[in-house]
């Protein structure tokens, strides 16, 4: 029951609850009472994501209202709301196909993330930036950041996390689709599948219909990615107008490669029909690019002309020649950031090694002085420095022993503060007791020895004095 649950809070978006007019009205009701500040963000939140896909002036408004918020309210919210506020502006501004603004948006949400060491608010600006990529067909930057943001995924099993891991690893797949790299794309498609099975059943099938059948019919398995294709528009109610769009288009350009130019004609109308009522101006870019094709194949100028003049009208508003020159400075200057923190994190590393190395140094010099004295024949040394001694070598073990783990218990534990402390806590507990017993051990033996040198020189003692008597 838990996991049918799980399963139809990942598929079915926010946007088809959204087109409820009731809905909205709870939300905004919700806004006029006297709720505290983090509700009053997810409400915020919430009605930001649900007009993204039909309404984008209100998305962008709920939007700009939740990054106002955060501002004002940052002291009294939980540390992720500054990323949410970027992740939504981002995504409000990417769904009407400005994408210099977005991507500047998930960049300034990657940052926040950074710096509170969120690892989920890592994962989807890498998945956002991947997206943007995807959409104007960047696809080796897709797949790099799509990469990037699966590494961040840990087998976490929460609903959170696989709302957002499942659609990633399917862009991933699309990303080396559009690269005519099918291998890879299947491969990526297939674990994506195997994986969505394990956690919501044999349900889960349907929703990997598109990108399978996209790959299958681009192998030249014509009734194969039919079949898959058949499988995914089945589902159509159950999906986004996004992914809805997105499954016509690539019906048509299936039966396009296979030269069935009127049933690619007629999907591909379906995909502009729901396009240009939606707010996805990069969908209609894509089937009025695919109509023109078409309609060029068969010789009808005049239908071949109009969609041409949409996809010509469409590409000069979203890749003019300063949006692409703005998006590549942001890539350029993310490349020097980037750059400047993995050189931070060589010098960390190498600070990190010399300290190993001087902490190590300490322990075998401290080890070797009460070695030393425990075996020497001549000196005499006292139970308080071998005491002393061994607390300074407890005090640097630990040390050692923290900057050795330290780097697995910060992934392990996500950065959480008293998870990490517990670890440590309990690392503490396993050496003070071994500590004990080896300085137990340490001041028995002292104890020989020193009775050993002090009867030895008792001895001679009493044979110098009977010498001379």
């Amino acid at each position: 029951m838990k996991n049918k649950l799980v399963f139809v809070i990942i598929i079915l978006p926010l946007s088809i609850l959204a087109q409820s007019l009731n809905y909205f009205d709870s939300l905004k009701l919700q806004l006029r009472k006297n709720i505290n500040d983090s509700v009053r963000f997810q409400v915020i939140r919430s009605l930001s994501e649900g007009y993204a896909q039909n309404n984008p002036d209100s998305a962008i408004r709920y939007a700009q209202a939740a990054v106002q918020f955060v501002t004002r309210n940052n002291d009294k919210l939980p540390v992720w709301a500054a990323w949410n506020a970027s992740n939504l502006m981002g995504m409000a501004l990417q769904s009407i196909g400005n994408y210099p603004d977005a991507e500047e948006y998930f960049l300034k949400q990657l940052k926040q993330s950074e710096v509170i060491k969120d690892s989920f608010g890592i994962f989807k600006a890498y998945m956002c930036l991947g997206n943007i990529n995807l959409e104007e067909e960047n696809n080796k930057d897709a797949v790099s950041n799509y990469k990037k943001a699966i590494s961040l995924y840990h087998g976490q099993k929460y609903s959170f996390w696989m709302v957002q891991f499942f659609p990633t690893i399917e862009n991933l797949a699309r990303a080396y689709e559009k690269q005519n790299m099918l291998d890879s794309a299947l491969y990526y498609a297939q674990y994506g599948l195997h994986m969505s099975i394990d956690f919501g059943g044999k349900k889960s099938i349907p929703h990997w219909g598109n990108i399978l059948g996209t790959i299958y019919s681009k192998l030249g398995q014509s009734s194969l990615a039919l079949e898959y294709f058949r499988t995914y528009l089945k589902i159509t109610d159950l999906l986004s107008i996004q992914d809805q769009i997105l499954g016509f288009y690539e019906v048509g350009k299936h039966f396009e490669r296979n030269n069935q130019i009127d049933s690619a004609i007629y999907y591909g109308r379906k995909a502009f029909s729901f396009s240009k009522n939606s707010v996805f101006r990069i969908y209609i870019l894509k089937s009025s690019r695919l109509l023109s094709q078409l309609f060029k194949s068969k010789n009808q100028i005049d239908s071949a002309f109009k969609y041409q003049s949409i996809m010509l009208k469409t590409q000069e508003f979203m890749f003019s020649r300063d949006k692409i020159s703005r998006m590549n400075m942001l890539k350029f200057n993310e490349q020097i950031r980037q750059k400047e923190i993995e050189l931070a994190k060589q010098h960390q590393e190498e600070v990190r090694v010399r300290r190993l190395q001087l902490t190590i140094l300490a322990i075998s010099i401290i080890v070797f002085i009460i070695v030393f004295l425990l075996l020497s024949r001549t000196i005499i040394a006292s139970q308080r420095l071998i005491k002393f001694l061994g607390i300074v070598v407890l005090l640097i073990s630990f040390e050692f022993i923290d900057q050795v783990l330290h780097p697995i218990i910060e992934t392990f534990t996500n950065y959480t503060p008293s998870l990490m402390l517990l670890i440590l806590v309990s690392i503490a507990s396993l050496l003070v007791p071994l500590h004990y017993k080896l300085e137990k051990l340490a001041i028995a033996k002292l104890i020989e020895n020193n009775n050993k040198i002090r009867l030895a020189a008792a001895k001679k003692t009493i044979k110098e004095l009977d010498g001379k008597s």
